[in-house]
């Protein structure tokens, strides 16, 4: 009876496969949740200001755009962070030669 993977070079393979398809449900929830605060601080925030001149009379409005900027600072930040989970493992040597 030949087991599921034959080697464990499949093994490795059916693994790392598994690992980008979480890797880009991840990416994809990320960007529906930053599409989801742009759209809330920007077009949607701003269309709730009454008077552009005099913050203090939306403080709230002004309160929620914030909060909803912050955001989307934090998904960007996310989004460029999984990509450590991508390639953290990758490791490199950098070759430098000297000429005399």
């Amino acid at each position: 009876m030949l087991h599921k993977y034959e080697t464990h070079k499949d093994a490795v393979k059916a693994s790392e496969l598994a690992e980008l398809r979480r890797s880009v449900r991840a990416k994809r929830l990320i960007c529906v949740f930053l599409t989801v605060c742009v759209s809330l601080y920007l077009p949607i925030g701003m269309a709730m200001v009454t008077d552009w001149y005099e913050y203090s009379n939306d403080k709230a409005v002004h309160t929620f755009r914030a909060v909803f900027q912050h955001l989307s600072v934090l998904c960007i930040v996310l989004f460029f962070g999984t990509f450590w989970w991508d390639f953290g493992s990758i490791r490199m040597t950098v070759v430098q030669s000297v000429e005399n």
